[in-house]
């Protein structure tokens, strides 16, 4: 069993301290439904990644690493907008970030993830929501297209 526990200090009438009080709560099978989202997400078959209320990113799961090449390892922690966003998105996307944390979530926005796969850029369409003191972006791939002559898709 996981408890959260509470505790407060318990005083007298002059307010020196006489006790503590405490208060538990079972909080397994919140721990077991976290658990589960997690592996939800990181399994998915599209590219999730989240980013907190810093603009860091905390979440990226398989499907993200694999069409952007970013293993989670180069991009937890730092920041999704500066980092890894073209200079001409950045406000957007930014922009983006701020509303959804502002409970405006957004469906089907499109820019442009600066990531070549195989000599083919990789555009895609966002979707985000808020869980978790986290902004969850949900990515769709666009049809590729050609970066190089040489290179079909």
């Amino acid at each position: 069993m996981e408890v959260l526990l509470n505790a407060t200090t318990r005083r007298d009438e002059q307010g020196n301290v006489i006790g503590v009080v405490g208060i538990g709560q079972d909080i397994t099978g919140r721990l077991a439904q976290e658990r589960e989202y997690t592996r939800l997400i990181d399994t998915a078959n599209a590219p999730i990644f989240g980013v907190d209320t810093h603009g860091r990113v905390n979440v990226w799961n398989k499907c993200a690493m694999r069409l952007t090449g970013y293993p989670a390892e180069e991009v937890m922690g730092h920041s999704l907008v500066k980092e890894f966003i073209r200079k001409e998105h950045q406000e957007k996307v930014q922009d983006v970030i701020d509303q959804t944390f502002h409970g405006e979530e957004t469906a089907n926005f499109d820019f442009p993830l600066s990531k070549f796969f195989q000599g083919c850029k990789i555009d895609f369409a966002f979707s985000t929501f808020a869980a978790y003191n986290t902004t969850f972006l949900c990515a769709f791939p666009q049809r590729p297209r050609v970066a190089t002559a040489s290179k079909s898709c």
